[in-house]
């Protein structure tokens, strides 16, 4: 049952997480420190409720708080940092010309 409940828990706060990310492109990508603090908070949450889900049978106590706070700081550092690269492909700033607005 415990399974059950944060296999849900994390696919919740995973579509959160994504929605932050697809928002903070939407408003044209602001560079402010509570965008960071958010985005990444989102995704280290993400990340150690999936460590929790992932290890609870394995590990307990003290290994399992490890566990999932480095689960949730490798999610957070790939969804917030290096998954950014690819998120401004897919979703250009405002005020770059698209390939397709281009007319000659």
């Amino acid at each position: 049952m415990m399974s059950v409940i944060l296999f849900i828990l994390w696919i919740l706060s995973t579509g959160i997480a994504i929605y932050i990310q697809l928002k903070h492109a939407w408003m044209n990508y602001p560079e402010s420190p509570g965008w960071l603090f958010v985005r990444f908070g989102s995704a280290f949450t993400s990340g150690v409720i999936m460590g929790i889900w992932l290890f609870h049978h394995e590990f307990d106590g003290i290994r399992l708080i490890a566990i999932s706070f480095l689960s949730g700081i490798t999610i957070g550092v790939l969804l917030t940092f290096i998954s950014q690269a690819r998120m401004r492909r897919l979703i250009p700033k405002n005020g770059t010309p698209k390939n397709d607005s281009v007319r000659e």
